[in-house]
């Protein structure tokens, strides 16, 4: 019981952590994507009404894409915000549940936990080989690095869920 009460006390000073990050990530998810409204607003107007369009703006729009997708994918995760299919499961023991959230949260970890380092290590060698986008010349490594820490935020967020799943499984 003892070993229960360290993994809830540590899930819950991490879960405030991962909260706040998850927090902050999903603001500036937020803002590039209402940004990136504005922007391809003045692209559709400058392109049809004034004949001349943003350049560079299929870039631009790919960056932020990234960006908002990988930086709101933890609040979603740690909101409960995904999609969830639990057709067969809904009929299975609260104890089966539970152990299945276990191995879907572990799962979860190392599959994110391998894109996270993937995509760093993207992000290094293209900081290294002084690469820019195509159209404009901006250094594209930032976008990448960004789309790591979602990663790794998404990752934290997989951590503190697995924990108390298994405080769950431990419990019962």
């Amino acid at each position: 019981m003892q070993k229960l009460a360290f993994l809830t006390r540590f899930a819950r000073f991490g879960a405030r952590i991962i909260r706040e990050l998850t927090q902050v990530s999903n603001y500036v998810a937020v803002t590039v994507l209402g940004l990136l409204i504005v922007f391809v607003a003045g692209d559709v107007i400058g392109r049809y009404i004034f004949n001349r369009p943003i350049k560079g703006d299929f870039e631009l729009i790919v960056l932020a894409t990234g960006i908002i997708a990988s930086l709101g994918l933890g609040d979603a995760l740690a909101h409960d915000r995904h999609i969830r299919i639990d057709i067969l499961t809904s009929h299975f023991r609260r104890f089966a549940r539970l152990v299945l959230n276990v191995f879907a949260y572990f799962f979860g970890l190392v599959l994110w936990a391998f894109v996270s380092w993937r995509v760093t290590i993207y992000g290094i060698t293209l900081k290294e080989s002084h690469s820019i986008s195509g159209m404009l010349p901006i250094p594209v490594f930032p976008f990448v690095f960004l789309v790591g820490f979602g990663c790794i935020v998404l990752c934290l967020v997989f951590l503190a869920k697995l924990v108390y799943s298994v405080a769950e499984v431990v419990k019962r």
